[in-house]
C-alpha cells in the first residue's frame, strides 16, 4: 500500500490527461486544507455545528466544484478507472501534523479562460472554531503545506472567519521565499445555505490558487476580492493590515 504522503499527490496520468483535453489550455493542481469554520458546518438543533465529511461530500456532488463527467469517467479506459477507484477508496493515515483524511480527486469545470483545476481536500479530524485557533495550529498548517509543496500549483486553507486575518498574517511571516500562492478563505454561513458567501469564496480561492496569476504570496479571498498583508514593523499586532491586490471577477485583472 502506498504511504499517506503519496496518497495525497495527484495521479500524474490524470494531470497529463487533463493537459491534453480538447479545449483545455492550462491545468492547475490545488491542495485544500480544511481546518473548520462555518463554511462546512451543518444546521443542527437551531445552530451550526461541524460535521465530518459534510463539506467534502457536498463538493463531490456539486457540478461547479466537481465535473463528474470528467473525473474519473474520462480517465483512460475501464481498467484504469477501476484501478483509480480502488486506490481512492483506500485512505491511509496521512503524515499531517494533526489527524486528517483526504478526499478523492475533484475537478472544476473548464473556465471561460479554458483552464481546469484538479484538487484534493485534506480534512482534519478535529474541525476547529476559529476562536480556538492559535499559533500552534498555524505552524502545523505551514508544515503540512511544506510536506506537499512540490506537488501542487497552489494551496487553499479553509478557516473560520473570526481569526482568519490573524492566520494569514502569521503564515505570511512563517513562509520564506514563497513561490506559490497560499489562499485563505472562509464564509459567514455554511456553503450549503441559501445566499451563503461560501460558494463564491471557495471557488474564487481555487481559481486564484490554481491559475498562473503570478502572485506567490499568502492572500485572503473574500467577497470577490483578494488581499495580502503589508509588512509589519511591530512583532505583535492586534489585527493585520491588508491591502487589496485585485478585484476578482470572471476575468482577473492584476493591479500592481
Amino acid at each position: 500500500m502506498e504511504n499517506g504522503r503519496d496518497y495525497v499527490i495527484l495521479e500524474k496520468e490524470l494531470v497529463e490527461y487533463a493537459k491534453k483535453e480538447e479545449g483545455c489550455e492550462s491545468v492547475g493542481s490545488v491542495l485544500v486544507l480544511y481546518t473548520g469554520g462555518a463554511i462546512g458546518m451543518q444546521p443542527k438543533h437551531g445552530a451550526y455545528e461541524p460535521e465530518p465529511h459534510y463539506l467534502t461530500n457536498y463538493l463531490t456532488q456539486m457540478p461547479i466544484f466537481n465535473d463528474a463527467s470528467y473525473v474519473p469517467t474520462a480517465f483512460f479506459c475501464h481498467e484504469k478507472r477501476e484501478e483509480l477507484k480502488k486506490k481512492e477508496q483506500i485512505n491511509p493515515r496521512l503524515p499531517t501534523c494533526r489527524p486528517a483524511t483526504a478526499s478523492v480527486t475533484l475537478a472544476t469545470p473548464l473556465t471561460a479562460g479554458k483552464h481546469r483545476i484538479l484538487y484534493r481536500v485534506i480534512e482534519y479530524e478535529e474541525l476547529l472554531d476559529s476562536s480556538n485557533c492559535v499559533m500552534d495550529h498555524w505552524i502545523s498548517l505551514a508544515k503540512d503545506i511544506e510536506r506537499w509543496y512540490d506537488h501542487f500549483t497552489g494551496f487553499v486553507i479553509l478557516h473560520g472567519t473570526d481569526t482568519l486575518p490573524c492566520a494569514a498574517s502569521a503564515l505570511s511571516f512563517i513562509f520564506e521565499n514563497l513561490e506559490k500562492p497560499v489562499v485563505l478563505t472562509g464564509s459567514e454561513l455554511p456553503i450549503t445555505q441559501l445566499c451563503s458567501d461560501g460558494q463564491h469564496n471557495l471557488l474564487g480561492a481555487l481559481l486564484f490558487a490554481g491559475a498562473e496569476y503570478g502572485i506567490p504570496e499568502v492572500t485572503v479571498f473574500s467577497q470577490k476580492q483578494v488581499s495580502c498583508k503589508e509588512e509589519f514593523k511591530a512583532l505583535v499586532v492586534s489585527m493585520p493590515i491588508s491591502v487589496l491586490i485585485t478585484p476578482f471577477i470572471v476575468v482577473v485583472n492584476i493591479y500592481s
